[in-house]
């Protein structure tokens, strides 16, 4: 049963507080005593933090519409930016020789920096042109991040957490003064950085977005989008010789068996991954989901660590995502699934479970559940789009395995997979480890870890938040 939210014994010395609630996200807060209430039949707060990105209409790219979808574009921006002057910065990009990948960034900065009013000029002068006849794109879709509800519940759960536990002037010092919390916590736009992570895996892109204030545009083609190793890498990365401990291969790609993606079911893809990501930001957000029933109260420090914790898994799922060089590319991909557990282990309320849900990431029955729910959500869509990922997540689980067998024997495991890959993760940070463990990964085995283990955390963040409540009751029933 969902309980009134109840701040004790400050209400006398943060009597705007409702104010500041009512404001930034609706919500009615009363006074009780000495007590600050946000009523549980709050429609507000009974229905929840809702979506923080929104899916506008696909637009067709031609030479003869550049000036209808610009305008199109255009009034997918906030009209609120149009208060706020940049400084011009007259800022011409010059190169010695006219590139596609120059003109693209060119095109891309002079969007960024272009006034409010001048933006539907550059999309449809320059950016729509470039992206249509350079890159290809044949389509392009506005997703807007709602900023400021995004950010209000974070603020506000932060306020709420300080007030509970410190007075009104040092709660102030320590928000205002010392920045509390802002190193892991999310900024108000990073919902968009999110569906990148989810819209590319190197050096295929489902689709490329750029983005102006909090609205980004997501340009798509006939198919994905695949380039060419030399269009990944900077301009160190050409006079560097290929690094790839515990690797086959210099560089390593994913996504096995993926296929069927037409521009149609692009667009069907971009609006699932963006709903999953709706979907887990909004129960991180939603505090009905803290309610701790053995101290009848609300547990907003566990909050702000699943907030935080969610943001650093996109942030290595976005950093994966961007290199095909296999070190950098495992070395997130273990990150991430590290942060997944730890992220599972908190939202369950025991830590101590981190080592033993990161096992259960590489068994079978972790494998149906991601099957049942991709089946279930995506199957709402298409069975071309659903069979496809269906394809993927079986070829993963499928290469890991065959590459544990070959390493360690015939008759593998679930435990002794995840066990070896465990272990793999622990050597990344240091060689010298403990009771023998470098000499039984490398002594008998290459030691190396398969390049499928880079989809793994694309494909559980994707499908946990198709449904997050069932994950996490699957993975509860198997901890049982």
């Amino acid at each position: 049963m969902t309980k009134d939210i109840r701040f004790r014994g400050i209400a006398a010395q943060n009597s705007d507080l409702g104010d500041l609630l009512r404001d930034w996200i609706g919500t009615d807060a009363k006074i009780e005593g000495n007590d600050w209430i946000i009523p549980s039949t709050d429609e507000v707060f009974r229905r929840g933090p809702g979506s923080v990105l929104k899916v506008g209409n696909q637009l067709p790219i031609n030479e003869a519409s550049y000036s209808l979808v610009a305008k199109k574009l255009a009034s997918s921006l906030p009209t609120v930016f149009r208060k706020y002057t940049q400084e011009d910065q007259h800022l011409k990009i010059k190169y010695d020789e006219d590139t596609r990948s120059s003109r693209v960034y060119s095109a891309q900065v002079e969007l960024t920096t272009c006034q409010y009013d001048d933006a539907k000029r550059v999309l449809g002068h320059v950016v729509l042109p470039v992206m249509h006849s350079d890159i290809g794109a044949t389509h392009v879709t506005p997703v807007v991040a709602d900023s400021h509800k995004f950010q209000a519940y974070i603020s506000i759960t932060k306020t709420l957490y300080f007030l509970e536990n410190n007075d009104r002037e040092r709660a102030a010092e320590l928000i205002r003064d010392q920045s509390a919390f802002t190193g892991i916590l999310p900024t108000s736009l990073s919902p968009l950085s999110y569906l990148d992570a989810l819209t590319r895996f190197s050096p295929f892109a489902f689709t490329l977005s750029l983005q102006k204030y909090d609205c980004s545009f997501h340009f798509q083609g006939s198919n994905m989008f695949k380039f060419d190793h030399i269009s990944l890498v900077g301009l160190f990365d050409h006079f560097l010789s290929d690094t790839s401990p515990m690797s086959n291969t210099p560089d390593s790609y994913g996504l096995i068996g993926l296929q069927d993606m037409t521009n149609s079911n692009i667009w069907t893809y971009l609006r699932i991954a963006t709903g999953t990501i709706n979907n887990l930001v909004a129960y991180v957000l939603d505090w009905r989901n803290f309610y701790n029933d053995d101290r009848d109260k609300y547990n907003f420090i566990q909050q702000i660590q699943s907030i935080g914790c969610l943001n650093l898994i996109y942030t290595d799922a976005f950093s994966m995502n961007n290199s095909t060089n296999s070190y950098h590319r495992t070395s997130f991909a273990m990150s991430a699934l590290d942060k997944i557990s730890n992220f599972v282990s908190g939202l369950i309320g025991d830590s101590r479970l981190e080592p033993k849900i990161f096992g259960l990431l590489f068994n079978n029955q972790t494998h149906d559940l991601l099957a049942q729910i991709i089946s279930a959500e995506f199957g709402k869509h298409n069975d071309q789009i659903r069979d496809s990922f269906l394809v993927v997540l079986r070829n993963t689980f499928l290469e890991i395995r065959e590459h544990y067998r070959k390493e360690i024997g015939n008759q593998v495991s679930d435990n002794e997979i995840s066990r070896r890959v465990r272990l793999q993760r622990n050597t990344r940070h240091r060689s010298f480890l403990n009771k023998g463990l470098f000499e039984e990964i490398f002594s008998s085995s290459s030691g190396n870890v398969p390049p499928e283990v880079a989809t793994l955390p694309f494909i559980i963040l994707l499908t946990m938040g198709l449904n997050p409540e069932g994950f996490l009751e699957n993975i509860r029933s198997q901890l049982a």
